[in-house]
């Protein structure tokens, strides 16, 4: 299925995305969301062009487009943050610019601890940019707990990645 020029501005300081969250169990898979522009005028609790916050798992998901924040501490082409509940992202994509805060990433912008969280497979083009903690495809992680784990495994970032003061990597920042 594909979703084309989907258009969100916000004014939140809540999650924004087409899902506000993706709750524990969820699943999302062949979708495509084609040219979307998202625009968060506030400082948002986290971005994404799919979700805000993740708790499920996404297979499958291809974006292009543009996410601009005016700050949030979480932004992400597929997901804005993961919780601490177990959450995967598989075959996904993001071909576009993201522009955030702190925790911006071609995929992911952070995640929280004691959750399981797996990134495999997917793929960022185009620019990531923000303050601090940016990557191609993870801009922040935190040390999971209790036995979780937090892969990242056989991901391409090909998008110009840049941080104005510290915490930035092609992969994870």
């Amino acid at each position: 299925h594909t979703i084309k020029n989907l258009t969100v501005t916000s004014f939140t300081t809540k999650n924004v995305g087409l899902f506000d969250t993706v709750k524990e169990n969820a699943e999302i898979s062949d979708l495509t969301l084609e040219n979307v522009s998202i625009i968060s005028a506030s400082t948002a609790e986290s971005i994404g062009a799919l979700a805000g916050l993740l708790d499920g798992k996404v297979t499958n998901v291809s974006v292009t487009g543009k996410i601009i924040s005016a700050g949030s501490t979480a932004v992400g082409g597929i997901a804005g943050t993961t919780t601490s509940l177990d959450s995967t992202l598989t075959s996904c994509s993001f071909n576009g610019s993201i522009l955030g805060g702190k925790g911006v990433g071609g995929i992911l912008g952070g995640n929280e601890t004691n959750g399981d969280a797996i990134i495999d497979g997917c793929s960022v083009t185009g620019s990531v940019s923000g303050l601090s903690s940016v990557g191609g495809i993870v801009g922040s992680l935190a040390s999971p707990g209790d036995g979780k784990i937090f892969k990242v495994n056989n991901c391409k970032n090909n998008a110009t990645v840049s941080s104005k003061t510290d915490y930035c990597g092609g992969i994870v920042g």
